[in-house]
């Protein structure tokens, strides 16, 4: 399974970008893990410098991507009840690894700040836009079966726009991406949760890496 580059545009002009992915090797042996581990090869691309980052980010709710490498979904705006304009994802629990990602990203010193907040800076680059993807539990057609494990995919993209939003003026600031390899599938969305909350440890790097993983954190 490999997932090409895509990119694509929603509504409201914005762009979500995504980019090359590793590829799972095959695995013909039973998978020596315990359930509350795992193992993740990862890379990080950064492209600016950290010292001087926008204090304040956005995180838009995840998309799922499939096979193909195409979003298998679709960000649905809503007004709250207030008039201020919000956006949802029909991903399986969208709202839990949002909010994983943003409680990674205060713990690091970010102001988390509404969509509608973004719509109101008047300054250009001002803040940090993230954009998570993921592909829960698979398995390559060449070793489907339990003993072998599973595999999870996340992704997630940085930029930063003008103040009118104009995607076409977003600057790219970070690409992290991980594979992770694990025993049950019943693990696979805190699998998700704890690779992306684990790849913004590294944020600021430029690197690839392979390493343990626990889903007890």
């Amino acid at each position: 399974m490999r997932f090409l580059f895509i990119s694509f545009a929603f509504v409201s002009a914005f762009f979500l970008g995504c980019s090359t992915t590793p590829e799972a090797e095959p695995a013909s042996a039973k998978l020596n893990l315990s359930q509350w581990d795992a193992l993740i090869n990862a890379k990080a691309v950064y492209a600016l410098d950290k010292d001087h980052l926008p204090p304040q980010v956005y995180v838009f709710p995840p998309l799922r991507l499939n096979q193909g490498s195409q979003a298998m979904d679709a960000l649905a705006h809503k007004l709250r009840d207030d008039g201020a304009l919000y956006w949802t994802s029909p991903a399986p629990h969208a709202a839990e690894i949002q909010a994983v990602i943003e409680r990674k990203l205060e713990t690091k010193g970010f102001e988390i700040i509404s969509f509608q907040e973004l719509t109101n800076i008047q300054e250009d680059h001002r803040v940090l836009v993230f954009n998570p993807y993921y592909v829960a539990a698979y398995q390559p057609v060449d070793r489907v079966n339990e003993e072998t494990g599973w595999s999870s995919f996340v992704r997630v993209t940085v930029s930063t726009f003008p103040a009118d939003l104009n995607p076409q003026q977003k600057i790219d600031v970070m690409n992290q991406e991980a594979l992770t390899l694990y025993q049950s599938k019943a693990s696979e969305y805190d699998v998700v949760k704890r690779s992306l909350s684990y790849l913004l440890d590294y944020m600021g790097n430029n690197k690839e890496w392979s390493g343990r993983l626990t889903l007890l954190n």
